[in-house]
Parts: structure tokens; sequence; C-alpha cells
């Protein structure tokens, strides 16, 4: 049978009677929650609403992102539909809850003809199993009237999601990227499925450190038994400039203490909390010599290789700002946590929405792959058998280039070196000699300053966004695990 639900609207218009007086007011109270109706044979009633595959059903209409007093949820993803946006001003209760009907969504519907190569067919949506055949419960069709903004694949999770953030004593948390993330999600999320939580951190002395570690397993306890799906995790500390290592905290005169990397992840993670930290998304708030030190480097994939979070996302600015980073959260909690989609598909679309990243900083990700068990987020067109995924460990660099500012992602200096003119520099040529390298020269006349970039020395992938710029992508390293 077709599954249906409701779930409150989001969106801020709608009808109302409308009167003179604030006593005549019509309130309109929200409906209790409505029954959900399952595949044939099974549950028909319910709070649990979960498909063939695994997956529980989307809260909220995938083309419009509201929520309704009738929702349709398809019986091959996790996506639902609302009455508006397939324009069914009308649909018999009795009809749809009849078992032998099923609902099919637009996107499954698009899929399903690409994938089996299918001229284009109308669109059914609603079918009844009469005797060995199939037919449509609208013969005529049915003429969606919602606009899809967005990806085919796309949906609208309300995954259970953690953020955690990590703030180490002494920096300011006030109008960091979690709280952004935070805001942005609670519009997704009913029913407790979305935790967020600040710790501040100071293990400096080993009577803090031991201190911590109580802690850590306090914290762990109240997360462990919540079935989190999504772990989001921000660190905000310092890192030394000489060496990489990350500060954890200050010593009993208040001088701050740093660690090595693994020794810091290790002690931050510590005890049960380490089991939290496995399969999650790390965002690492610091400094570049983290990343730029090679000692620091290596001590950090030997981090991610013992604590094996899904991703780890570091920057390698001087003096990183993490206030750039607020328009990749934005588009990341959008595109990743929201739409669903896979995070290396759309890692690119993400660094184009943002802002102010690509100057500041290079992104790089630690990708631990082979940790979740393989499936689908859609059934049609996919096989429900597929090959467990050999864990590995790889590196990814993300390098913005520009033809003016940044050839082969080498930031030009601001002022020329003989004239001393602002941003004198014209678009960058290619040399005779070389010809993967870039020449940048002052435009100034008179003047003859010029400057030489070089492209990576390990194998890219040039990824433009426009004639003129675009990004590098750079494997830095890959590990089998």
């Amino acid at each position: 049978m077709a599954r249906t639900k409701q779930t409150a609207k989001k969106t801020a218009c709608g009808y109302a009677k409308r009167v003179s007086k604030a006593k005549d007011a019509v309130v309109r109270k929200q409906k209790a929650p409505s029954r959900r109706v399952f595949l044939a044979g099974k549950q028909t009633s319910g709070t649990s609403s979960h498909l063939q595959g695994g997956w529980p059903s989307n809260k909220f209409c995938y083309l419009c992102h509201d929520g309704g007093s009738i929702l349709l949820c398809c019986n091959h993803c996790p996506r639902i539909v609302c009455q508006r946006c397939l324009g069914l001003s009308n649909i018999d209760d009795a009809t749809i809850c009849n078992t032998d009907v099923t609902f099919i969504c637009p996107g499954c519907h698009e899929i399903q003809t690409r994938y089996r190569k299918h001229e284009k067919m109308p669109y059914f949506g609603l079918l009844k199993m009469t005797g060995t055949t199939v037919q449509p419960i609208f013969p005529q069709g049915i003429q969606v009237s919602g606009i899809c903004e967005r990806a085919s694949n796309s949906q609208v999770c309300a995954e259970p999601v953690i953020v955690l953030h990590f703030v180490c004593s002494g920096i300011s948390p006030l109008g960091s990227p979690a709280d952004l993330l935070r805001v942005i999600l609670e519009e997704y999320h009913v029913e407790g499925t979305l935790h967020c939580e600040q710790i501040t951190f100071d293990f400096g002395t080993d009577k803090k450190s031991a201190d911590w570690h109580a802690t850590a397993n306090q914290l762990a306890d109240s997360l462990i038994s919540a079935p989190f799906t999504r772990k989001i995790i921000f660190i905000s500390t310092h890192s030394d400039v000489e060496r990489g290592d990350l500060f954890g905290g200050q010593n009993d005169d208040g001088t701050d203490v740093a660690m090595e990397v693994t020794c810091f992840m290790t002690t931050l993670f510590a005890g049960k909390l380490r089991s939290v930290v496995c399969d999650s998304t790390i965002f690492l708030l610091t400094c570049g010599p983290v990343v730029r030190i090679a000692e620091s480097f290596i001590a950090m994939k030997d981090a991610v290789k013992l604590l094996k979070p899904e991703y780890v996302v570091a920057f390698n600015a001087n003096y990183f700002l993490s206030t750039v980073l607020k328009s990749f959260i934005v588009a990341y909690a959008s595109r990743v946590l929201v739409e669903g989609q896979h995070f290396l598909n759309v890692l690119q679309s993400l660094l184009d929405r943002s802002l102010d990243l690509p100057m500041h900083t290079d992104t790089f990700v630690f990708h631990m792959s082979g940790l979740r068990s393989p499936k689908a987020p859609f059934l049609i067109g996919s096989s429900t058998q597929q090959e467990a995924v050999q864990p590995a460990l790889v590196g990814y660099r993300y390098t913005w280039y520009h033809s003016h500012r940044r050839p082969w992602g080498t930031s030009l200096p601001m002022g020329c070196p003989e004239c001393h003119s602002i941003r004198p520099w014209g678009p960058s040529t290619r040399p005779k000699s070389k010809v993967k390298d870039r020449i940048s020269r002052c435009t100034k006349i008179g003047c003859s300053a010029s400057t030489t970039s070089k492209p990576p020395s390990t194998s890219y992938q040039l990824c433009p966004t426009d004639d003129k710029s675009g990004w590098i992508c750079s494997k830095i390293f890959m590990e089998a695990m």
C-alpha cells in the first residue's frame, strides 16, 4: 500500500480567515500525527517508517522542502512528496491505503527511465496490483506541479545528527561554524534527532588530563545510547608554529601547553569517547602548521588511522580564520546533511560556494574509506548486493588557482618588488621552454618585474570553475589499511 504521513509546515504562507478584531481570530490547531501506511504485508500504523533497504523516510517533501497534511512516502527511496507538489487536490484515503497500492516518487521515476534507457514515459505515481498486472490509479498520468530545484538524487534527510564542538581553554567559541551548522539543521529536525554540544577542554597537566578522561567517559555515556547516524565534530585550538603541535590547554603557571598531534587526538578522544569519533566527520579549526610541517602531517595520518573518522578536514593558512569557513558550512549542511549527497562528490561545489575560503587557504581532506556498509540511497537502478570497499586512507588537497592572482595555486605578492605597485600582475602566460610553468608580469609601463609559478609536484587534476579560475585537486597519498 502507499505510505503516507504528516509533517508540520515550515513555510510562512497559507490560507486563513480575515477578521477585523483580534478576539475574532481563528486559531488553526496542528493536527495530530497522521497514520503511516506501509508496503503490502508490512505494519500499517506506528511511528517508524523504515523502507525495505533499512532507511527511515524523510520528514519533508523533497521538492518544496516543506511539510503538509498528506505526504506520500516513496516505496523505493527515503523521499516523500506532498500532495500539493503532486498536483492532486483530492486523494481518496481508502484508495491509497489499499494493500495493493504502491507509490513511486518523481525522482525515482526519472532515475528508473534513465538507467533502463527507456524513452520518456508518463508519470503515474500511484500504482495498484491487479492480479498479475500493475495498473495506475490515475490512468491519464499525474501532472506534477512542484518544481525540483535540486539534483535528481537529492532528498531532505532528517537522520539523527550529533554536532560536537571541542574548544581549547582560552578560545572564544562565539559565532563558530558549529553554531551556524546547528541553526541550519534545527529547521529540518524534530523529535530530538539533533543534538549539539560545546565542550571546553584543558588537559595541560597530569591532573587535568585525568579529569578530562573522566569527563570524556561521561560525555560518551550520554551519547553512545543515542542512535546517531551522522557525527560532526569541530575542534577549535591553536597549533605550534615550529612543530605543528596542537594546544591541549595550560599548565599550572598558565603557560600554554602543546602536544604532538597523535597524542593530542588520543587524549581529546580518550576512553569511551573514541567510539563516538569513529565514522565521524572532523573539522580541524586550527592554523596551517599542522598540515604544512611534515612531522605533524604524518602524525595526523597516524591519528586518523587510530581513531578512524570517515573524514578529517584541515587547512594550511598561516593564521587560519574560522569565519571564512561559514559559507562552506552553509553549503555543507544543505548539500550533504540535508540533501544526502556524498561529501567527496560535491566537495568542489561546496568550495565554489565559499566566498572567502579559496583565497585564504588550501583545503586538506583525509578520507577513511570502507567504514560504512555500502548501500545505495535509492533502490531503483542500483544493485542491492554491493561489494565491500577495502578500507584505505586517502589524502586530498584542494588548491584554488586564478590566472591573475594565484597561477598554479601560488599567491602572487600584493606589491611589485621593483615598482612597488599594488596588484600590478596581468594574466599569466606560458613560457616557450616549459609549457606548464606560468609567468606573471607587472603591467606598469617600464617595469620588467615577473614571477614564475610551477605546477604541483604530485599528481593532480584541474577542475575549472570558469575560464580564469578553478581548483587543483591533488591526491597526496593513498595507503591501504
